[in-house]
């Protein structure tokens, strides 16, 4: 596979338009499913991060 580690963001595409701050999650989440490697892969991500439309950090309860 060439890789087991991700690092990603809610923030990433936070500032394009059109895009509401989730988009990087959710293509890692279709790749992993396509490929069936979820238990060979470790992802992070900064969960602290703000979404558009949402001017509050993530909370714990949206994480766990």
């Amino acid at each position: 596979m060439g890789f087991s580690f991700i690092d990603t963001s809610n923030n990433y595409s936070h500032w394009v338009p059109g895009h509401t701050g989730s988009e990087s999650e959710s293509i890692i989440g279709k790749w992993i499913s396509k490929r069936d490697v979820r238990d060979k892969i470790q992802i992070a991500t900064k969960v602290g991060g703000r979404r558009l439309g949402n001017d509050k950090p993530n909370l714990k309860k949206n994480i766990l």
